[in-house]
C-alpha cells in the first residue's frame, strides 16, 4: 500500500509540475504579443530613448580629415537612412589625431570643452523620426554626457553607447555587426 501511496504522490508532483511549464509557456507568449496580436520582439541592436527602443539595422562611418584632425561621424542608423532618410537612431563625432585613418577601438568620452581634442566626443544627438540626417545640425535631441566603447573582432564591430540629454534623460545603444565606411 506504501508504494501505491509513493507511485501516487509521485504522479500528482509531475502532473503539478508540467502544468506549471504550461502555464508559464502560455504565460510568456501572452506578453510577448501586442494589442494587434503579432509578436513582439526586442531589437539586438537599437537606440534606446526615453524608455522607447528603435531597431537600428546599419552603423555608418563616415571619416573627414580637416583642420588638423581626423573626424569620425557614427551614426547607429534604421535601414532607411539614405539620400531621404526617415527613422530614429543617433548620431556621434569621433575626433581623432589627423594620422588615425582607420577607425579606433577604444572608450571614448565627450570633450572637456568646445575646443577638439583628440580622443573625444562631440556632437552627440538623437535623431527623432522626421529630423532631417543630411542636415549638419539636425533638429534632433543634444547629449550633454556620453561615452562611446568600440570593439572590433575581425570585421565584426560592437558599438556600446550611454549618455545623458539636457533634461536628464538616458540614451542608450548598441550595435554589433559590419560596418559600412563612406569617404
Amino acid at each position: 500500500m506504501k508504494k501505491v501511496l509513493l507511485v501516487i504522490c509521485m504522479f500528482v508532483v509531475v502532473a503539478l509540475i508540467t502544468s506549471c511549464e504550461k502555464e508559464n509557456d502560455e504565460i510568456n507568449q501572452q506578453e510577448n504579443v501586442n494589442n494587434n496580436n503579432s509578436p513582439v520582439t526586442t531589437p539586438s541592436c537599437y537606440v534606446e530613448y526615453n524608455g522607447k527602443k528603435h531597431e537600428v539595422k546599419k552603423m555608418i562611418i563616415l571619416p573627414n580629415n580637416a583642420a588638423n584632425f581626423m573626424f569620425f561621424r557614427i551614426y547607429f542608423a534604421p535601414s532607411t537612412v539614405s539620400c531621404d532618410p526617415k527613422g530614429y537612431g543617433l548620431t556621434v563625432q569621433l575626433v581623432q589625431p589627423e594620422n588615425v585613418t582607420s577607425l579606433p577601438v577604444g572608450v571614448f568620452t565627450n570633450a572637456t570643452s568646445f575646443q577638439y581634442e583628440n580622443n573625444a566626443l562631440y556632437n552627440a544627438m538623437f535623431i527623432e523620426n522626421n529630423a532631417n540626417w543630411n542636415s549638419p545640425y539636425p533638429d534632433a535631441c543634444n547629449i550633454l554626457t556620453s561615452s562611446l566603447k568600440i570593439e572590433q573582432v575581425g570585421s565584426t564591430y560592437t558599438f556600446t553607447f550611454n549618455g545623458t540629454d539636457e533634461t536628464g534623460k538616458t540614451i542608450k545603444a548598441y550595435y554589433t555587426g559590419a560596418i559600412e565606411v563612406h569617404e
